[in-house]
């Protein structure tokens, strides 16, 4: 049951990232980097409730929707085909310019998830 849940949420989340991001697809690579950040805050959010008496809903929000939600290789993805496939930027900038956007999701995801998880702590 509990793998139907995660399947489930999974199913849910990654739906809600396709809807998200076609909605925000004028503003690439922003969608994608924007589920992120949220997703990460609402992991950071949740796992202040690990000590919940039920931790199956820990799974399966975590696990299942938080991952169907959030996607690296998206964002991985995006760096390249914004960044490196734009001709008229030097070799140096287009790398510059991914590692800078894949850095800064980075730090952004790992900030939103530190600040969930004070705020419910």
């Amino acid at each position: 049951m509990l793998t139907l849940g995660i399947a489930t949420a999974g199913g849910i989340g990654a739906i809600l990232r396709y809807l998200i991001d076609a909605l925000l697809a004028a503003h690439r690579p922003w969608g994608i980097f924007c589920i992120n950040a949220i997703g990460s805050f609402f992991l950071g959010t949740l796992l202040s409730f690990a000590l919940v008496p039920d931790p199956a809903w820990i799974a399966v929000l975590g696990v299942g929707f938080c991952g169907g939600f959030t996607t690296f290789s998206t964002a991985s993805m995006d760096a390249v085909r914004i960044y490196l496939t734009r001709t008229e930027l030097s070799k140096v900038q287009r790398v510059f310019g991914a590692a800078t956007y894949s850095l800064a999701m980075f730090l952004v995801c790992v900030a939103c998830a530190c600040i969930g998880n004070l705020l419910v702590s």
